[in-house]
């Protein structure tokens, strides 16, 4: 259980909170102040508290002590060794630091079963200050500093005053630059900024003529002119000594921030029948690398993977400086020993089936293997063994349980096993005979408990040399030095190399053929292969294609942002790429297939994204402002299990055991990068119908277009108490209860959906919640500018108890009413699974609602750091109303410097320059007497910057403190909002506004009501609130002893007792009471529909007419009725308690069967302006035509109908805009049903008009 103790300043300080003032700079150094006031706490609740002290964050890293820290960053030239001097200036004491801080948990688990642990105890800083690391960041140098005002040691003082001095010795070698935008929001002080040094690349491709030619195995490879011609290449007839072939290094870039991967040369051999030109049937002979191929090392091979391409690149191009050849090297056999008559040779048997992050190589393997099961494992070597082999049999678990296993060759144990850790773990056996073999079984016992994987089978065994050309082989993995070899079958057609090196193969020349085998000498290595290729043993490579690379490097000098996007969507690109540029944002695009090329020489590999953002950072003018990666990912690159292609690569590293996936690293490109250098933001679309979505919605919220007063509140959801373990979970509630009430600005209209307050349903298992995930998806739809979730998450679900699950996003009708949300929870952003979208993607794909924006985690993320990154990320949105979401994430990140390994996991779905909606303009509200009386008519009063318009006014009764008793006892304080006691409207003239309303005398009294309201313009609004304001028990006038008037209908069927309606119906309801009506919601105070018995809280759709506080209606779509008859009731509380109930009987009929009835013209006889009036009895597209009673038509209306009654105008004109003559005709109205019905329905009705005059 987590303790949160909050720490606030004496009055004197709270205006400034905790600060850091730039005192005095010089080109050595520069001194700083920080300063906090002196900390009153209330009483620590247990041994341990987390201590949080305002303006600051904590330090979280696990087994550390909780204890307040902040981070400060100050620029310094690149290279120098920042020197940190300080000293406390004042200290002060205060209870909160008697007792000794709580430590940060560790996690274990993934997704809702995601559990906070004890760490092992980690000693916490020794100094009050730090310089904890220098590291880039926007381009510049910054070095970075902790400080710790308090170290944890109880009953110590607080240092509230402390002086800092940098130097780092003298002027810098470079001169100070103008710092970005983005470098002052690292740090705001005036002081000089320097660039990390600048770079002008060089592109190896600009301006040559290319071929992309592909491969798969490593072996011999060749080329022939006809080939080249055949894929487009003009490659006939040029200077065989101009042939040039060139590849990266044949490996998968690292993590290092600064591995690079570079185009070499590549030696070849180059057959033209020595007339020097290309042409005819000349060919191109090479040593192709694999990229996953088998590497001596001494003792035995090693298996190099690569997880993102299964196809290594060459490059050849022609025209220009003269190529490499393969160079020849005698080696006819002589005086050194002779090597022997075979080779230790590898041989794997894999299949990759299943994904399992515990499997730290590739992230696949093969089987499970249950309790008390077995399974065979077939293998073919495709030569006779030359002496008994090694086995090493791999596998993998996501548990310590132990696990004990047989193992059998071709029913004969040759192992015995067991394990008890979880991650990958290999099982060795030597001297097997496989003279005989097929097939190896893997017996589980049936005492495990578990199910864990099998990976893989490397077979390292003896082959015969004679047996051996065509072959890679790796002879002096064991035995170096120089020796006398023989390999066959080998003939004069055959040739010989020696590859220490597979860019420069040597060929060896001079060797003997005596029968079927070359006998020849060579220097082995450990490094050392051999490969002897058949005369009809050269491959040809898996594909060939013209290319142009090279744009990127050898045009491109710089943009605003870098977007980086795969070729498929490059059309779908142009509406955002217009909407940067409407905002005065130049955008350079690269597509995957150019950033691979450029970058990684071809070869797809996430490191070439992160090597082309370090080429922007140091090559352009200024380095961009963000990085917006378009395209989804998941993790099967190779596509194992699915056919749909990964977009942008998901980069986890795996050899941690658990896969840890972070967009940052693509922008963490510098030696000693330590946090993202840049924003960066991901569109995870799969499509483009789907990039186009995103579009669409990142449009309507850039332009204003669906500004309304719903971009005035926020929307909080706080898990309950009952999590993974036996113990209760308050923090959920707690942590979100402190953002509510002390981050977000009380202009902010907060409502607060706190699952502690849905009972748990009778259940012996964790049960779910169903009505607190109806009402949730109800509120979300209503539409607010940021919503903040809290508690336990994965990637499909919200809670244990389902509030909210990933097929529920589609139920979410916000529509343009869209948030910015932080879900901050394990997982909700696990974007690269296989198959399935995570809620945090979900949110933004969404087509008519979501989010405009969803920050999620990817992996498992802590509760005290998700704390602390919820209160930095919304401090900065709301304080910096210009601060883009990107930027606002990449701060926080910034800043919680110790929870940064939780932190990192956060990712943006969504645009680089979304920000929250918010108003733009305030409203102020008055109160005549300052105080609200419950029963009696209360003035309110408005000033709007908008000066003219519509003000939504809306009135809560006051809240109240409320204790909520956990499980198990543990108690959780927080302030519950006042129900609406209001919801109405008043015209706007010259900025001024007022209406009068009534507040049920079932209202909550006490100090803490609200007045709030908004004045939606076209592309913005303005809003606020006076909170709190007093609500005081009132004096009603009395003799009021009626419930209210209610009238209900169904929408479009105003009048019908009985109507019929197919689809979901909305009813209207007018109510009607002297005293107001109370719709505050809860036993006695609340607007009940029952439908068919069943009771639903609809205040929330009620809104007094406008200027009225008695008057009002009800606009409730009534969802998933079946077809059959149904019993709506309706019943009604006034202010003072009197209640009715009003009964309407409604029809559904199936679906598709629509009909048209009612249908009349009105005036008939008639001329000029006509009315058509009928009823549907479902959504449908009408067409009125009306035709002479010779059948000729002269005019067609066409309009878009909803279910109940309609009208279409006629103007009385032909579609030639003439008066029909007088006389008699046909009208025919025609319906086809537009609802979601799974076949298309129509009806139609004709009838006779007369024109007269």
């Amino acid at each position: 259980m987590r303790t949160v103790l909050l720490l606030f300043l004496s009055a004197a300080a709270a205006a400034a909170s905790v600060s850091v003032d730039l005192v005095s700079v010089d080109a050595s150094g520069c001194r700083l102040l920080f300063s906090a006031g002196t900390p009153a706490a209330s009483a620590a609740v247990g041994a341990e508290a987390q201590v949080d002290l305002e303006g600051m964050g904590v330090l979280g890293e696990p087994g550390k002590p909780m204890i307040p820290a902040m981070r400060v960053y100050v620029p310094v030239p690149p290279g120098s060794e920042p020197v940190l001097e300080y000293s406390v200036l004042e200290r002060a004491h205060s209870p909160a630091f008697s007792e000794a801080p709580q430590r940060a948990p560790a996690l274990e688990g993934s997704g809702l079963g995601t559990v906070e642990v004890e760490a092992p105890p980690l000693p916490g800083p020794s100094v009050n200050v730090e310089l904890a690391c220098v590291l880039p960041l926007a381009g510049f140098s910054f070095a970075a500093l902790d400080i710790y005002p308090w170290l944890g040691e109880p009953g110590e003082a607080a240092a509230t005053r402390i002086a800092i001095d940098i130097s780092w010795g003298g002027a810098p070698a470079g001169a100070a630059s103008t710092p970005s935008s983005l470098a002052r929001l690292v740090c705001p002080f005036d002081m000089p900024f320097y660039r990390l040094g600048r770079s002008r690349a060089e592109s190896p491709f600009w301006g040559l003529p290319w071929a992309r030619i592909t491969i798969g195995g490593s072996g011999g490879y060749e080329v022939t002119c006809p080939d080249l011609v055949a894929a487009g290449c003009d490659v006939e007839g040029v200077q065989s000594a101009s042939l040039a072939l060139f590849s990266g290094p044949g490996e998968m870039f690292a993590f290092d921030p600064e591995d690079e991967h570079a185009l070499s040369a590549v030696d070849i051999e180059v057959l033209d029948g020595g007339d020097g030109v290309f042409d005819g049937g000349d060919r191109i002979r090479f040593i192709g690398c694999a990229l996953e191929r088998w590497v001596p090392r001494a003792g035995g091979a090693v298996l190099q993977r690569h997880r993102w391409d299964a196809m290594n690149t060459y490059w050849l191009t022609w025209g220009g400086e003269p190529g490499c050849r393969i160079a020849s090297l005698q080696s006819a056999p002589d005086a050194s020993p002779q090597y022997g008559s075979k080779v230790d040779f590898d041989v794997l048997v894999e299949e990759d089936r299943l994904w399992e992050t515990y499997e730290n190589e590739t992230g696949w393997v093969w089987m499970t293997l249950p309790p008390g099961t077995s399974a065979t494992v077939p293998f073919s070597l495709g030569f006779d063994p030359a002496g008994p082999a090694e086995l090493e049999f791999d596998f993998c678990d996501n548990s310590s349980v132990a696990k004990s296993y047989s193992i059998y060759l071709d029913g004969r144990l040759i192992l015995e096993g067991s394990y008890a850790r979880y991650g990958s773990w290999t099982e060795t056996v030597s001297g097997v005979d496989l003279s005989s073999g097929d097939q190896f079984t893997i017996a589980t016992h049936s005492s495990n408990e578990k199910t864990f994987f099998f990976d893989r089978v490397h077979i390292r065994v003896p082959r015969p040399l004679s047996d051996a050309a065509g072959e890679m082989l790796l002879p002096g993995c064991d035995t170096p030095g120089r020796f006398n070899m023989a390999v066959g079958p080998f003939d004069g057609s055959a040739s010989l190399y020696r590859i220490d090196d597979f860019h420069s193969p040597v060929r060896l020349i001079g060797y003997s053929i005596p029968g079927s085998t070359a006998l020849f000498s060579a220097d082995l290595s450990a490094e050392t292969q051999i490969l002897a290729v058949p005369g009809g043993g050269w491959a040809a490579p898996h594909s060939i294609r013209p290319a142009s690379p090279g744009r990127l490097v050898g045009t491109v000098s710089g943009a605003d942002r870098l977007i980086i996007v795969p070729e498929a969507f490059e059309d779908e690109l142009a509406g955002l790429l217009a909407l940067y540029s409407s905002s005065g944002l130049d955008c350079a695009v690269a597509t995957t297939r150019e950033v691979f090329d450029e970058f990684g020489q071809g070869v797809d590999d996430p490191g070439a994204i992160r090597s082309a953002v370090r080429w922007a950072m140091d090559s352009w003018e200024e380095p961009p402002g963000g990085v917006l990666l378009v395209g989804d990912g998941h993790v099967d690159a190779h596509l194992n299990t699915t056919s749909v292609p990964v977009m942008i690569f998901p980069w986890g590293d795996l050899s941690s055991g658990a896969n840890p996936l972070s967009d940052d690293i693509y922008v963490m490109v510098h030696a000693g990068a330590a946090r993202p250098e840049l924003p960066i933001a991901r569109l995870p679309v799969q499509t483009g119908q789907e990039l186009l979505t995103c579009t669409a919605k990142i449009l309507g919220g850039t332009t204003g277009a669906n500004m309304g007063a719903w971009a005035g509140r926020m929307l909080f959801l706080a898990d309950d108490e009952w999590g993974n373990h036996d113990s209760d979970e308050p923090y959920h509630t707690d942590d979100v209860e402190t953002v509510a009430e002390n981050i977000v600005p009380r202009r902010i209209e907060r409502t607060k959906f706190y699952l502690i307050e849905y009972p748990w349903p009778p259940s012996g298992t964790h049960p779910y919640k169903p009505d607190a995930r109806a009402d949730f998806i109800d509120l979300f739809s209503e539409g607010s500018a940021a919503i903040l979730f809290m508690g336990h998450g994965s990637a499909n679900q919200i809670t244990h108890e389902g509030v909210l699950f990933g097929s529920d996003v589609s139920l979410l009708s916000n529509g343009g009413r869209l948030p910015v949300t932080l879900w901050a929870s394990c997982d909700v952003g696990h974007f690269d699974g296989i198959g399935e979208d995570a809620i945090g993607e979900r949110m933004l794909l969404h087509p008519t609602g979501g989010a405009v924006a969803s920050i999620a985690a990817t992996r498992g993320t802590g509760g005290p750091s998700n704390f602390d990154f919820a209160c930095t990320l919304f401090d900065l949105l709301f304080s910096h109303p210009g601060m883009t979401v990107a930027q606002a994430l990449w701060q926080a990140k910034l800043s919680g410097f110790s929870s940064y390994s939780s932190n990192r996991y956060y990712c943006l779905f969504g645009d680089l320059e979304t920000v929250l909606p918010s108003p733009s303009g305030s409203v102020s509200f008055t109160v005549p007497g300052d105080t609200l009386r419950t029963g009696e008519t209360n003035r309110i009063e408005g000033v709007s910057e908008q000066q003219t318009g519509t003000a939504f006014v809306m009135v809560r009764e006051s809240s109240s403190p409320v204790t909520y008793v956990c499980r198990h006892g543990t108690e959780i304080d927080y302030l519950r909002y006042g129900g609406t006691a209001f919801r109405g409207s008043a015209v706007v003239t010259g900025g001024l506004f007022g209406l009068d309303c009534i507040l049920p005398m079932q209202s909550v009294a006490g100090p803490g009501g609200r007045v709030g309201g908004a004045v939606p313009a076209p592309s913005d609004v303005d809003a606020g609130g006076l909170d709190p304001v007093p609500v005081a028990v009132g004096d009603p006038a009395g003799g009021d002893f009626e419930g209210p008037v209610i009238s209900m209908w169904i929408e479009g069927q105003e009048g019908v007792e009985q109507p019929v309606v197919s689809g979901d119906p909305v009813l209207i309801a007018s109510i009607s009471d002297p005293s107001g009506i109370c719709f505050l919601g809860g036993s006695g105070r609340q607007l009940t529909l029952f439908v068919d018995s069943e009771g639903k809280d609809v205040g929330s759709f009620f809104s007094y007419e406008q200027g009225s506080a008695t008057d009002g209606l009800l606009d409730y779509a009534v969802r998933g009725l079946p077809v059959g008859g149904h019993r709506l009731i309706l019943w009604c509380f006034d202010g003072v308690g009197n209640s009715s109930r009003d009964t309407l009987m409604v029809t559904v009929r199936a679906p598709g069967s629509i009909a048209i009835s009612e249908s009349m013209v009105y005036p008939n006889p008639g001329s000029g302006q006509r009315c058509f009036s009928f009823r549907l009895t479902e959504d449908a597209a009408v067409s009125v035509s009306i035709h002479t009673v010779a059948g000729r038509c002269i005019r067609t209306l066409r309009a878009q109908c909803v279910q109940g009654y309609n009208q279409i105008l006629w103007d009385g004109l032909d579609a030639d805009g003439d008066e029909p003559a007088m006389g008699a005709y046909i009208y025919r109205i025609e319906a086809a049903a537009t609802g979601a019905s799974s076949f298309r329905s129509e009806a139609d009705v004709s009838g006779v008009l007369a024109v007269v005059r």
